[in-house]
């Protein structure tokens, strides 16, 4: 099997395929967008040498499936995965999905990045609205 690959359901709809040892590469790659020259990672090793291409081009077939098939494995993964996870659908799909996995995700890369004592400075924009609409939602 190619690192990624689509194929059919029996329903007919799109479902993504990630090697199993997926939950390393989201590690990487959460480390190295987090912090490029201090992660001290070549991102030509990540994947197949050109990951970001690889998960836009995996996600544009069926964005759902993509964002599904991600989740399953960072949520659980958890810490750097988790953060890797919640950059690759930013990357592939955009900032402004709502899908409920990617917000789960988004909730979940917050709080591990907090937890490891980053501050607010720390996260992107689109982090810290996402950060006070459940602060307000929650009424904390």
């Amino acid at each position: 099997m190619r690192f990624f690959d689509r194929e059919r359901g029996r329903s007919g709809s799109a479902q993504v395929l990630l090697p199993g040892d997926f939950a390393r590469t989201l590690e990487a790659y959460g480390r190295w967008q987090f912090d490029p020259p201090g992660s001290g990672i070549d991102p030509t090793r990540i994947g197949n040498g050109n990951i970001e291409y690889e998960l836009f081009m995996l996600a544009q077939t069926d964005g759902d499936a993509f964002v599904d098939a991600v989740a399953a494995i960072a949520i659980p993964a958890g810490e750097w995965a988790l953060y890797g996870g919640e950059r690759a659908v930013m990357n592939s799909v955009g900032p402004d999905t709502s899908h409920p996995a990617y917000l789960e995700m988004m909730d979940g890369a917050i709080a591990f990045l907090r937890a490891q004592g980053y501050g607010w400075i720390d996260l992107p924009p689109y982090m810290l609205r996402r950060w006070e609409q459940t602060r307000e939602a929650s009424g904390a």
